[in-house]
């Protein structure tokens, strides 16, 4: 397979090949990840090649060098001789994220960074976009800055659309996969060393095996924290569900302040169109948990507060139709206690006393006002008298006609006063 892409000549055809050509890098680069030896220089070629890829005499070795070059040989023919919409070189860098991702190659963020450029074609600037995301940039304010940057403003309306659908598979790929760790902002470098050096890969970076020959023996090394490779073993068992893996996939990004912040931006923006911001909301209630409250943080309230009244209101009416056309209020703000205690108001009643003269008498007091209980009187049984007999042993009566009477009127006061007496005795 390496020597039909090597040896591929295409100059008496006139069709261009490129989509042949792309299929033979795709089946190249899985035999690289099946191989798992990892690549030191992923940008060697045939014009600079100064030794740095030493081959250590083994088969492997060397179609894993020469593969590396055929791929950057072919990178650098479409920079040339460009195919169409530069599918060739879009499928070079697909192909070294995926092999990024499997640990094998070390890609920077600025080789993806200079390929995002309008000078590009739109297709290598999306794939360029998407392994920003895929390998890190979800976890990033800067390049997720940049990304909704050209989101919002770039011109096309067929790049908006297939950057959209390249942040959508970026989030796939991050809940069922992992991103690395290499770009973090600081709330997930702080979460990470919370969970014993475990961020959202697993591991904390990309996992790296080195593997070596003891006489007829392979050990194989596997370069991950102790504490962290059962955690890293309970998230691939949760992400084998769609439930689990939401759940690890809100842990490690829901956080993150540059994604919320980009994502509100985003939504609120009117450079987006409406299917664009439907897109993004099912990003976000799959990232976030949907609640029924808000928390709002308020001072201590005042003592006091503002109250508006009208002090004079004049109203021009129309004289032909009756209705009011215009007028002008004149409003005052004051201050006013947001407590106000309402007192009774106190009546007396004048009740006459003994020597005629009237005696005020409250009914109650603002302290301690008084209730009166209502009472019922009931009829009681009759009680008849019988006369005494006079007897022999007593005398009997005599009665004189007294020349004056004497009366004597008591006056009694009200019966709540005789009540208040008894209740209250001095």
């Amino acid at each position: 397979m390496l020597n039909i892409l090597k040896y591929n000549d295409n100059m008496n055809n006139d069709f261009t090949d490129c989509f042949y050509v792309a299929h033979l890098i795709r089946c190249l680069v899985q035999l690289l990840i099946n191989t798992n030896r990892f690549i030191e220089n992923h940008n060697l070629s045939i014009t600079d090649d100064n030794g740095s890829f030493v081959a250590s005499g083994d088969v492997t070795d060397q179609f894993v060098k020469d593969v590396v070059l055929e791929l950057n040989r072919c990178l650098q023919m479409d920079q040339w001789s460009p195919s169409v919409d530069g599918i060739v070189t879009t499928t070079v860098i697909i192909e070294k994220i995926k092999l990024a991702r499997a640990g094998l190659i070390d890609i920077s963020f600025s080789e993806l960074v200079a390929m995002t450029k309008p000078n590009n074609y739109p297709q290598v600037r999306v794939a360029a976009f998407e392994g920003l995301l895929a390998m890190g940039g979800l976890k990033n304010s800067n390049i997720l800055s940049l990304f909704f940057l050209n989101l919002k403003l770039d011109p096309s309306q067929h790049l908006k659309y297939c950057l959209l659908l390249a942040f959508m598979r970026a989030i796939g790929t991050a809940a069922i996969d992992g991103t690395p760790s290499k770009l973090d902002d600081d709330e997930f470098v702080k979460l990470a060393e919370s969970n014993g050096g475990v961020g959202s890969s697993g591991n904390g970076s990309v996992k790296r095996n080195e593997s070596q020959m003891v006489g007829d023996t392979m050990i194989i090394v596997q370069d991950h924290a102790g504490s962290g490779a059962m955690q890293n073993r309970r998230d691939q068992i949760a992400r084998s569900t769609l439930k689990g893996a939401i759940e690890v996939f809100r842990r490690d990004y829901s956080i993150g302040k540059g994604l919320r912040w980009e994502l509100w931006q985003a939504l609120h923006s009117c450079l987006l169109s409406i299917n664009t911001k439907r897109n993004l909301f099912d990003t976000v209630t799959v990232l976030f948990q949907a609640i029924d409250t808000l928390k709002v943080v308020l001072d201590l309230p005042l003592d006091k507060k503002i109250v508006a009244k009208v002090e004079q209101k004049k109203v021009e009416v129309d004289q032909a139709t009756g209705t009011s056309v215009g007028g002008t209020f004149v409003i005052s703000l004051k201050r006013e206690g947001r407590l106000k205690v309402k007192l009774p108001v106190l009546k007396t009643k004048s009740t006459p006393s003994a020597s005629g003269t009237s005696t005020p008498v409250a009914s109650g007091s603002a302290a301690n006002p008084i209730t009166l209980p209502s009472v019922g009187l009931k009829k009681g049984p009759t009680l008849k008298l019988k006369p005494i007999e006079p007897s022999a042993a007593m005398p009997a009566p005599t009665i004189t006609s007294p020349t004056s009477i004497r009366i004597k009127v008591l006056r009694l006061p009200p019966y709540h006063q005789l009540l208040k007496n008894c209740l209250n005795p001095q």
